[in-house]
């Protein structure tokens, strides 16, 4: 569930590695040090890479039907079908074509998809949508069928579809754990209608109509996309109860954010800081300072991430993000009380082993999961790490991409074994 990444979402979760871009700028992303060579080429990063990853984790409470699925694909294909195969006689303005082709082409190859379940499907399809929603609009254009002004009236009228959604919202269902899973999908795919519509006001002077139609298409889409997945949730999870769960949700992220206030206060500035602050001395182990950069200032980033859901009127997204929040204090009191061997490897085998280790905490808190939507959520940031090192591998470099992947291999680790405590400290909240 990890892709276009949506989450949304990184999951909540994920929410936590998407700010390690903005944690490795504020501390630098090299170091000066003067290390042991690691002993790996390119072919065997390459090789480390292709080891098999863990599948998908299932983690959507709400059983998503092939009907939906199906209704999608045909969406994707109807947008598709106005275009000829063959544009060359149609279109001569040969950036144009290219233009439409490609996202014609990228939408066709994102319908070919092999996830395991239906609900994983649905955030593909979305992109498919979009790009297949480029494609059409800039073909309308081009064939004198479409100006931007139309597509602004369609917009218009969604946004009306989006606001009665947004007002009729309540958060109902027999079990919170289960129904906060499902609310902060909804809530995801309501903020990212918002911003759609939002980006659709914006002006971009001198923009070609093509590209301005296409433009709007695709916020049109995404908008589209949202409005009706939101809606089909919505209506299944109707039949799971009819309890009230916000003031639930609200209890437990206020408590929570204040019970963790003091341990989330002052965090350090520097890497060299948090390194020694995690690590309980100074170091200048690239490894050790990738896995600090990744950990020490994730806490504090959910904290604050929790705090902006709970004031916009986002519970579910509230609760999932202190779910990341205990996840991740967990995790550097793990790697503090040296739970986990953290070494810069000497050659390929040592990060081999490294990747294999993340794989089997995924893998082993995967099947003994006795809350599988909540955890499986921290399970898919943990294989998000291990996916982002095999990414570095993949365009292995130099001996800073071998220490990087193994950070993050590393880190995918503690985070898998921290998710099943992480997850029991969440629920007991709701009790």
């Amino acid at each position: 569930m990890i892709d276009d990444i949506s989450r949304r979402r990184l999951l909540t979760g994920g929410a936590a590695l998407g700010a390690t871009a903005s944690i490795v700028a504020l501390a630098g992303c090299s170091d000066d040090v003067e290390e042991p060579p690691v002993d790996i080429d390119e072919q065997a990063a390459l090789e480390i890479a292709d080891i098999d990853r863990p599948d998908d984790i299932e983690a959507f409470p709400i059983d998503v039907g092939d009907e939906i699925v199906e209704a999608r694909i045909e969406r994707v294909e109807s947008l598709l079908e106005s275009i000829p195969d063959d544009l060359k006689g149609e279109i001569p303005n040969e950036a144009v074509r290219d233009h439409i082709e490609s996202r014609r082409d990228r939408a066709l190859a994102a319908l070919e998809d092999d996830r395991p379940s239906n609900y994983a499907r649905l955030s593909r399809l979305r992109s498919a949508r979009t790009l297949a929603a480029e494609a059409e609009g800039s073909y309308a254009v081009a064939s004198e069928d479409r100006t931007p002004a139309a597509v602004e009236d369609e917009l218009r009228g969604l946004e009306g579809d989006f606001e009665a959604l947004v007002s009729d919202l309540s958060w109902t269902g027999d079990d919170p754990r289960d129904a906060v899973v499902v609310y902060d999908a909804i809530e995801g795919w309501l903020d990212d209608a918002e911003r759609a519509l939002e980006e659709a006001d914006r002006e971009r002077p001198g923009e070609p109509d093509f590209e301005r139609v296409g433009y709007l298409t695709v916020r049109r889409e995404r908008t589209l996309a949202a409005i009706e997945d939101a809606e089909y949730v919505l209506d299944r999870q109707a039949d799971r109860g009819d309890r009230s769960l916000e003031g639930a949700f609200v209890e437990v992220v206020s408590s929570r954010l204040e019970d963790h206030r003091e341990q989330i206060e002052e965090p350090p500035t520097t890497v060299e800081d948090a390194t020694e602050l995690l690590f309980g001395e100074p170091t200048d182990s690239s490894v050790s300072r990738g896995v600090a950069r990744q950990l020490i200032w994730a806490p504090e980033q959910s904290h604050e991430r929790a705090r902006e859901y709970l004031e916009s009127n986002r519970p579910a997204r509230a609760v999932l993000e202190v779910l990341t929040l205990e996840s991740g204090l967990l995790a550097i009191e793990s790697v503090e009380s040296d739970e986990m061997t953290v070494e810069r490897p000497e050659d390929a085998a040592d990060i081999e082993a490294a990747k294999r280790t993340a794989i089997e905490a995924i893998e082993t808190a995967a099947f003994a999961a006795e809350e599988p939507y909540l955890t499986g959520q921290l399970l898919e940031v943990a294989r998000f790490d291990v996916r982002r090192a095999d990414e570095t591998l993949e365009d292995y470099h130099s001996e800073s991409d071998a220490t990087l992947a193994t950070a993050n291999y590393l880190v995918g680790t503690v985070r898998a074994r921290v998710a099943k405590e992480a997850t029991e400290r969440l629920v007991a909240s709701f009790s």
